[in-house]
């Protein structure tokens, strides 16, 4: 048997620094204070007791809490009369749920973290606006990869006679950039005739 009972959290619409705390097993809604000024977790032993909410000795107390029942967070919290309140949620659940709060409206917002997925990009733009049109080719994988013609004012690079260019880095990179910039470069350079 779990003495860890799960909440589950929903943000109330008013404008009190309370939360709306579901909790598995009860059918009633409770609230819960959000307090940043205090380093401990309460729960009303009243409420607890009333609720089959085992209290357990100091060496262990813990509350397992679920947000929005997709995240579960454990906390310690300390049994204490409360009042009209059966949680006092403060400083180590506010660090856990990191919770976005609004001191001038007073409304709290649960925003969970989603991973970002990455998009596919197509080379060619479509639906170009009629000006734009002459210039689709550009865009092409075609023209991409290929190098443009030799032409009268290409600039010459005229080395003197026996001697090489001295090698440097032009910038400090790490291995890794170092890595995948030759990975880049040997790949261009297969895909172009460069003398």
């Amino acid at each position: 048997m779990s003495i860890e009972p799960l909440f589950c959290a929903a943000l109330q619409t008013n404008i009190s620094p309370l939360l709306t705390i579901d909790i598995e097993g009860i059918t009633d809604t409770q609230t819960a204070l959000i307090d940043s000024g205090s380093s401990a977790n309460f729960i009303d032993p009243q409420f607890a007791c009333s609720h089959n909410i085992p209290l357990i000795e100091l060496h262990s107390p813990a509350l397992s809490l679920a947000l929005m029942a997709s995240k579960q967070f454990s906390t310690i919290s300390y049994a204490l009369p409360l009042g009209n309140r059966s949680l006092s949620l403060r400083t180590p659940w506010l660090k856990l749920a990191n919770p976005d709060i609004d001191w001038t409206t007073m409304k709290v917002s649960l925003c969970l973290a989603t991973e970002a997925q990455a998009g596919s990009i197509n080379p060619e733009p479509q639906n170009l606006p009629v000006e734009l049109q002459e210039f689709q080719k550009v865009f092409s994988e075609e023209i991409f990869t290929t190098l443009p013609e030799h032409c009268p004012y290409d600039s010459a690079i005229d080395l003197e006679e026996d001697k090489q260019p001295p090698y440097g880095p032009i910038y400090s990179m790490t291995p890794a950039e170092r890595e995948s910039l030759k990975e880049h470069i040997d790949s261009e350079l297969g895909c172009h005739n460069q003398e």
